[in-house]
């Protein structure tokens, strides 16, 4: 008997995309498509947009105080994928990453937590005269 083996999908992605959320709008020949830039990398994106572009196409995306040329590389469920006609520079990338940070308090020792033990009431009173 032969060993079975799964395959496993090769990620098709050569740069790494980061999560952003921000207003953007792609302009191709046939129009202006207000949406949302929801992936960012140096060499594409995903634009959400209900009215989808040509796979194919090419255009201008503009977000902030950004633009790029890009091409129309999907389009279904919503969506574009877009890859850029050249890297964009690091720091426009950094710009618009936002970087959401969850603020928590200190976390509990589990070495300080009593266990089985009751505390008396009468070790928080002051005594008064």
């Amino acid at each position: 008997m032969a060993n079975a083996t799964t395959a496993v999908p090769a990620e098709r992605r050569a740069h790494e995309r980061s999560s952003v959320n921000c207003t953007a709008s792609l302009t191709t020949v046939t129009g202006r498509r207000e949406g949302r830039l929801v992936d960012l990398s140096t060499m594409g994106a995903r634009f959400d947009v209900e009215s989808l572009p040509a796979e194919g196409a090419s255009g201008m995306l503009r977000w902030g105080n950004h633009e790029f040329y890009c091409s129309v590389i999907w389009a279904r469920d919503g969506a574009c994928g877009l890859s850029f006609e050249q890297a964009l520079p690091k720091w426009v990338l950094d710009e618009t990453v936002t970087v959401e940070t969850i603020t928590s308090g200190p976390v509990a020792k589990f070495g300080n937590i009593p266990i089985a033990q009751k505390r008396s009431r009468r070790a928080g009173l002051v005594a008064r005269d």
